[in-house]
């Protein structure tokens, strides 16, 4: 792809695994870590299943500010709260990838059988228990677009509220939201650029 690199405009894919799985290299193929079975790509077709948004990154935080008795600027800020949130909607709504964003529900499956339909199935209620997850976002690299950049994120939950509108003309979709969880050891994230490739 021409320069600039540094703008880019493609969807990344968002992959999910147990927390504790180790994070694929930058450079590795695909094939490397999820026909290994280590991580869940999000959308049977990855990024053909999501909506136009793509995937959004955000960096939300809170502040508060001090501002001196005779001063009407603020003097200091203390940063109070802060979020790595990875957000996209997803346009597939295969049994794998329901259960995946409500909490990882273990799904049922029943074969055919004689006068017995073949069937899938998954407990809706997520209940008390959060799922944790590791979370990969790969895409196009801003400093060479023939490169790879991944966000990792060693531990993170589902926080949104999945609402799945079935309707006329429209597809239906499933809205993810994953926040970040402080992993002591490990912070709650890194964004990992590639630069080159390996010699």
């Amino acid at each position: 792809m021409a320069a600039p690199h540094e703008i880019i405009a493609a969807p990344y894919t968002v992959y999910l695994a147990r927390t504790g799985t180790a994070f694929p290299r930058v450079d590795a193929g695909e094939e490397t870590f999820v026909r290994a079975e280590l991580w869940f790509k999000l959308g049977t077709s990855g990024v053909k299943n999501y909506d136009d948004a793509g995937v959004t990154v955000s960096h939300p935080q809170s502040m508060e500010l001090f501002r001196g008795a005779g001063a009407t600027a603020p003097r200091k800020a203390f940063r109070t709260e802060e979020d790595f949130l990875i957000a996209l909607t997803l346009v597939d709504l295969s049994p794998g990838m329901y259960a995946k964003i409500l909490n990882d529900a273990r799904i049922t499956t029943v074969a055919a059988a004689e006068r017995v339909a073949g069937e899938q199935s998954f407990e809706i209620l997520r209940g008390l228990n959060v799922t944790h997850f590791a979370l990969l976002a790969r895409g196009m690299s801003p400093i060479d677009n023939e490169l790879t950049a991944q966000y990792e994120c060693p531990a993170c939950i589902e926080d949104g509220s999945p609402a799945v509108n079935l309707t006329k003309g429209r597809p239906a979709s499933l809205e993810a939201q994953f926040r970040a969880i402080d992993a002591a050891a490990t912070g709650v994230g890194t964004l990992r650029v590639q630069s080159a490739v390996a010699r």
